[in-house]
């Protein structure tokens, strides 16, 4: 049976100090090495981060469907999610809608970006797909990660039942 750590962070604006966004890594991280190795982690959040569009440099970390150019604070989170085997699933996936593809907007509402995300480990990518039918953005990843988590869960206790 598949065992699953779920993690809801908010981390700290751009405005603060790279000491207050050190001291959130470093958190974090003490966070995850307190997880059990074979759990899955499903890690989703306000990261404030740009991490753009994946490249050959970012295989594996991060999809073809980010937003924009990859700022400081996403570079971090590049760094702790290859520290940590994770993906940034919810850029794995094309929206159908543009307005889809965004969580955040100015108030202007001139300038749109993707800094809320949803970071698995790599053996949970296999499980995770987009349905348009439920929610929107993160949500439609989370959803389907969880689905197939429970339908493993369902046929693991079926098979020990007998």
């Amino acid at each position: 049976m598949t065992e699953v750590t779920l993690c809801q962070v908010y981390a700290p604006t751009t405005d603060a100090s790279d000491d207050t966004t050190d001291a959130f890594y470093n958190d974090l991280q003490q966070e995850m090495h307190r997880i059990p190795n074979k759990d899955s982690i499903i890690l989703m959040g306000d990261f404030n981060a740009k991490v753009g569009t994946g490249d050959q440099s970012t295989n594996g970390l991060i999809g073809l469907h980010g937003i924009g150019e990859r700022n400081e604070r996403g570079d971090r989170l590049l760094d702790f999610c290859y520290a940590n085997n994770l993906c940034i699933s919810n850029t794995c996936f094309k929206q159908t809608k543009l307005s889809r593809s965004w969580t955040w907007e100015s108030p202007d509402k001139q300038t749109y970006n993707k800094i809320d995300y949803i970071l698995v480990s790599k053996k949970l990518m296999y499980s995770v797909g987009l349905q348009n039918s439920i929610g929107q953005g993160c949500k439609k990843v989370l959803f389907l990660a969880i689905k197939s988590l429970a339908q493993e869960q369902q046929t693991a206790i079926a098979q020990e039942l007998g």
